[in-house]
């Protein structure tokens, strides 16, 4: 009965403050940048505690911006979760907006769940807006130990945000990636995460550490296993195709491009889509030779309709190396040499070499014309002893008739072989040229002013190039391969 009494004339005289205000309202800054339209003066206010430190506590109202605050107290010791309602000044400490003198303080109810922490890049971090809010944030590098103030900087690639010890001292591994929950504090002149405990730092209690996807495929094995063999890994990448036959729903992801920078998911659990950019935990395994993660745990998509990387441009006989498995490659001018393999599969040969097209994701062999020279993009993959290209739909695969029909345009690229130089030769003025590699690297690129233009390739080592002729809005005229040869 006396604990009721207390807590009902505890509730009376917070009500009886007439200015109640939301940590919303609280944060939000007045005429004065960066400070409290409240400053100064006294507020009736609650919320669920967040964190606990050890001269007062953070609570919140609701998720994101502006919804919470830190409460400068040492009179009070609430718990994380716990339901408070109380009367304090509204103040600025050095900038930082934070609530003292706390008077009529009540503790409405424990246990609650707390507000979902709000996802943020590392650079998003550093904003007002985010003082004492719980946030998180995910693949985040370590930049640096901790310095004489326990503090040390992380990195997600969008910019740097500092990580502080008040609640939870860590010492990070320079260069691994974290994923960090925690409350924001300022001090100092800094924007920082304050992580509460072991479970706010994935790896502080035995989580797999984020490995990019190059450092998973990247061997110098000879038996092109990955360094990764068996251990549990955190990665992160877009989509760039799921598997329709054989395996349907297991997809294959990339975080940049090039070689080495592809890998193929054995899991189908989770429905993902091409442009996804997608965290997958699971297993690295070789399967018949071919990297990838199985055993998956967890695949998280983090926001969708993202950019593709740009498909690497290999030669046919290139494209038969472990280092394009899993990435977005594309042959060009490579004629059918076979529409009839089996299994789904046709043959593709640019004078380097065979590269089987297969229908794990788009099925084109009873479509396909011997003797025909197509364009084909496709991902890079490993099965059954052979190294293949699998397009993943109608607009992988084109006539590589060299010349865009639409524009009814005359292209005359000579001569081929070539020595110390390549002469394009248009009926319209102005076009631009780009040279690119079998590695898909643009070695020149080139723009004319009228109809013809000459290219010098006297530094080019021998080899097959290709040449991409585009008009001035980025339009592609004509493409096909040439040869080095001197």
């Amino acid at each position: 009965m006396k604990k009721f009494y207390a807590l009902f004339l505890g509730l009376i005289l917070i009500s009886s403050v007439a200015n109640s205000q939301t940590i919303f309202a609280i944060q939000t800054p007045g005429a004065t940048a960066d400070t409290s339209a409240f400053f100064g003066q006294s507020v009736n206010t609650n919320g669920i505690v967040t964190a606990v430190t050890s001269n007062g506590y953070y609570v919140q109202d609701g998720a994101g911006a502006w919804n919470g605050i830190f409460v400068f107290d040492s009179g009070n010791t609430p718990s994380r979760g716990d339901d408070v309602s109380f009367t304090a000044d509204v103040d600025e400490f050095f900038n930082l907006t934070e609530l003292k003198n706390v008077t009529a303080f009540v503790t409405n109810s424990t246990g609650n769940a707390l507000p979902a922490a709000t996802a943020l890049s590392t650079l998003a971090v550093n904003d007002e807006q985010y003082e004492g809010v719980l946030v998180s944030v995910s693949t985040a590098q370590a930049m640096t130990t901790p310095n004489g103030f326990g503090e040390w900087d992380v990195n997600d690639g969008s910019g740097i945000v500092t990580i502080d010890d008040a609640m939870f001292p860590f010492t990070p591994v320079v260069s691994n990636n974290y994923d960090i929950t925690g409350v924001v504090d300022y001090a100092f002149g800094i924007y920082k995460i304050e992580p509460r405990d072991a479970a706010d730092i994935v790896g502080a209690t035995g989580g797999p550490n984020f490995v990019s996807i190059f450092d998973i495929q990247n061997t110098t094995a000879p038996s092109g296993d990955s360094p990764e063999l068996g251990n549990i890994v955190m990665t992160k990448g877009v989509v760039t195709g799921v598997v329709t036959f054989g395996a349907p729903g297991t997809f294959f992801i990339q975080d940049g491009n090039g070689a080495w920078n592809g890998l193929y998911v054995f899991e189908s659990g989770t429905t993902v889509v091409r442009g996804d950019s997608v965290e997958v935990t699971g297993t690295v395994a070789e399967f018949n030779n071919t990297t990838e993660l199985v055993s998956v745990t967890n695949v998280t998509v983090l926001n969708s309709g993202n950019t593709l990387p740009t498909p690497s441009v290999l030669t046919t006989g290139n494209a038969n190396t472990e280092d394009w498995e899993g990435v977005l490659i594309r042959v060009m001018n490579a004629p059918c040499t076979s529409n009839s393999v089996g299994f789904g599969m046709w043959e593709l040969n640019d004078a380097s070499g065979v590269i089987l097209a297969d229908d794990d994701i788009f099925p084109y062999a009873l479509s396909a014309v011997v003797s025909t020279s197509y364009n084909v993009t496709g991902i890079g993959h490993y099965s059954f002893s052979a190294f293949k290209i699998l397009p993943r739909d109608a607009n992988d695969i084109t006539l590589a008739t060299g010349v865009n029909e639409l524009k009814n345009t005359t292209v005359s690229v000579y001569p081929n072989p070539v020595k110390n130089s390549i002469n394009f030769d248009l009926d319209f003025t102005g076009f631009n040229v780009k040279i690119i590699d079998v590695t898909g690297k643009t070695v020149k690129s080139s723009t004319a002013v009228n109809s013809k233009l000459t290219i010098s390739t006297s530094n080019f080592s021998n080899g097959i190039y290709f040449y991409s002729i585009s008009d001035n809005n980025e339009n592609v005229i004509a493409t096909n391969k040439f040869i080095v040869a001197k």
